[in-house]
């Protein structure tokens, strides 16, 4: 009764069927629930670890694209302000300077439209309008000192904070206010 109980090679029961002394495979009998009832108990837990790990992973790619979006946004911002100090560039090398640094940009605010709550997408919309208008601002060669590129900049930090908090909310790492 024992070898019943072992697990053949291919991961079945022995218990299920009965094989004879000449190998020969006799009617199957009815596996004991003592049997069947840990391997199923098992199988559930298997299949909710692998659930959750699923779930952990998606959490854990969506927090990379997150910070991968807010990553190139800041770059950005911080080449617009060498930009605005930079006194020797040209202005169509400016420009073309300033779309360029921009560029990332665009994929991940794809990625969050998609991906993210209407909170986080609608935060997302406003800084990177906000801050294409620095680009623009920088790109035509508008320096530092300039009160629209100063203002510009006080607003893009204001709807950069609501973009973290969303984003931070949305992932669970904040409460809301």
């Amino acid at each position: 009764m024992a070898e019943d109980r072992n697990l053949d090679a291919l991961g079945l029961f022995q218990g299920v069927f009965h094989v004879s002394p000449d190998d020969s495979v006799e009617r199957p009998k009815q596996a004991s629930v003592g049997v069947v009832a840990p391997v199923a108990i098992s199988a559930q837990a298997g299949v909710c670890v692998l659930a959750c790990e699923r779930v952990s992973v998606a959490d854990r790619q969506t927090e990379d694209r997150r910070g991968r979006y807010f990553a190139a946004l800041s770059k950005a911002r911080n080449d617009f302000r060498a930009l605005a100090r930079d006194l020797d560039t040209a202005l169509p090398q400016r420009d073309v300077s300033a779309r360029i640094s921009f560029a990332p940009c665009y994929e991940f605010r794809h990625q969050v439209a998609i991906t993210a709550s209407v909170k986080v997408v609608a935060a997302s919309e406003k800084t990177f309008r906000r801050l294409r208008h620095i680009r623009d601002l920088a790109g035509a060669g508008t320096l530092a000192g300039d009160g629209r590129y100063s203002g510009g900049r006080r607003e893009n930090e204001d709807v950069l904070a609501e973009l973290r908090t969303a984003m931070r909310q949305e992932l669970g790492s904040d409460e809301p206010d």
